[in-house]
């Protein structure tokens, strides 16, 4: 997990302008051959928690999942990830509303832009019509996290 941590760190720094040769040794050494663009943090845990549940070992298969910081963000990664940097296969999930930015991103870097998946409202409504709003509030409180759940509310 560590080392997956450290490849996303490293491609955000190449996207961001940075050397990409720590992305590029990283990406060798952990056999990433896929990567999935999310928008941001809660898609990223959202994703990272669902594929645990359902026994999926991402990493194993060769699959990275990244946060962008924002679906603005897409067309560097997708230049740093796909055909013009890594060569990885590109694929991303993101907000119906984002899906524009993503097909743009990607069809300039040379991916297919059908590799894009678009949630209905968002991921975490997804999330949520997925385990229920009683599921939810149960993982939320469980994890301490009222807070930010009154805030969701709002």
């Amino acid at each position: 997990m560590a080392e997956t941590s450290a490849f996303r760190e490293a491609v955000g720094g190449w996207a961001s302008g940075g050397p990409g040769e720590r992305a590029r040794e990283l990406a060798g050494r952990l056999g990433v051959r896929t990567a999935v663009l999310l928008e941001g943090l809660s898609d990223l845990a959202a994703v990272e928690t669902l594929a645990a549940r359902q026994g999926r070992d991402l990493a194993a298969e060769g699959v990275c999942v990244v946060q962008m910081a924002g679906a603005m963000n897409v067309g560097r990664y997708a230049l740093t990830l796909g055909p013009p940097g890594l060569g990885l296969r590109l694929t991303g999930l993101c907000d119906i509303r984002e899906r524009p930015f993503y097909e743009r991103g990607f069809g300039r870097a040379g991916a297919p832009a059908d590799a894009v998946f678009a949630c209905s409202a968002d991921l975490e409504d997804e999330l949520i019509r997925a385990l229920g709003t009683a599921r939810v509030e149960e993982l939320v409180h469980a994890g301490g996290d009222d807070r930010a759940w009154q805030t969701f509310l709002r």
